[in-house]
């Protein structure tokens, strides 16, 4: 009995705290009072070290995707060093089963958390609203795997998914490519490592990227340092445990938007970015570059923090109907 009331005033204390941190780190931001009163769970996940943000994030796991009307299997994929590389593969119920498009999705988590299981509500809408074969990429994580490891796990397992295309029911010729945050950082290089391949991507989807881990100072990094859900003491923390070297941050491999070679060759791509983020203007200027160099860009901002594609229904919405209708052009 006195358990209930302690829980109640911690979840209403956490959920106060939310709306006050929210107000004194971002005061001159229109962000919506909605955004601030739904997701006091994710400021507390974010705060907490990483063992326990990656237990809290772990109770989506047992969420069924079955509302969806999709099926699911798990597979395994054998990295250069032969480690086995989960991978979960989505299926719409309405798929030919053969020829289907596929989208690999590389989900985000800073290099350091998130996974399969708690990215498939993201996987499963795209395999219905897409009517395409999804398959959600488990890379190892920092700061056990650090960098270059995610990167070489999610390579190899999107070439691994481009041989094997047809016996998954798939098209060879229609894979493409999504990722948010840090997923989106691993989308942007896994395109640029293809280039000089026989692999031709068809689209890819760019959510919120982070594309330059050396240049952390600077425009919208600054403006939202203490931003809601990313500020820079987080997004420090995670770099530094996927980068045992800072200076590794100038690798293209590292931070897609040092790449040097040319760039036009890369799929239509769509880039969505979050005004109320630090990420915001480095995936901006990595959206111009690509534009300037020819490839076909669409960018999609919305009013709203880093994350809200997964902890926001109204804004989160909407830029899924923005992807599905992209992927469907």
């Amino acid at each position: 009995m006195g358990m209930f009331p302690r829980a109640l005033r911690f979840v209403v204390m956490l959920y106060f705290s939310s709306i006050v941190y929210t107000y004194i780190s971002c005061p001159d931001s229109d962000v919506s009072w909605k955004i601030i009163a739904l997701n006091p769970l994710n400021l507390a996940s974010a705060l907490l070290p990483y063992p326990w943000i990656r237990g809290i994030r772990k109770l989506r796991q047992s969420d069924s995707v079955e509302s969806y009307g999709v099926t699911t299997e798990d597979r395994n994929v054998t990295s250069r060093d032969g480690f086995s590389i989960p991978i979960r593969i989505f299926r719409s119920s309405s798929l030919r089963g053969s020829s289907d498009p596929i989208l690999v999705f590389i989900h985000g988590g800073g290099f350091c958390v998130g996974g399969i299981y708690e990215y498939a509500h993201e996987a499963a809408h795209f395999a219905r609203s897409l009517n395409a074969i999804v398959i959600s990429i488990g890379y190892r994580l920092a700061p056990e795997h650090p960098y270059p490891t995610p990167v070489y796990d999610s390579y190899d397992a999107t070439k691994w998914i481009f041989d094997n295309a047809k016996s998954l029911g798939g098209d060879a010729m229609r894979i493409s490519i999504s990722g948010d945050s840090a997923g989106g950082c691993l989308t942007a290089i896994v395109n640029l490592m293809l280039l000089p391949s026989q692999y031709q991507v068809h689209q890819q989807v760019l959510i919120y990227p982070v594309v330059d881990l050396y240049r952390r100072s600077d425009g919208s990094m600054r403006r939202y340092e203490n931003a809601y859900i990313l500020p820079k003491w987080i997004l420090d923390n995670y770099l530094k445990s996927y980068l045992t070297d800072p200076q590794l941050a100038q690798e293209f491999q590292a931070s897609p938007l040092r790449y040097e070679g040319d760039v036009s060759k890369l799929p239509p791509t769509l880039v969505i970015l979050a005004n109320f983020d630090p990420l915001h203007d480095q995936g901006m200027e990595y959206a111009e570059k690509l534009r300037n160099a020819g490839v076909s860009v669409m960018i999609k901002e919305y009013d709203d923090v880093h994350g809200f594609f997964s902890i926001d229904v109204v804004n989160a919405k909407l830029a899924r109907d923005d992807i599905t209708a992209f992927y469907k052009v």
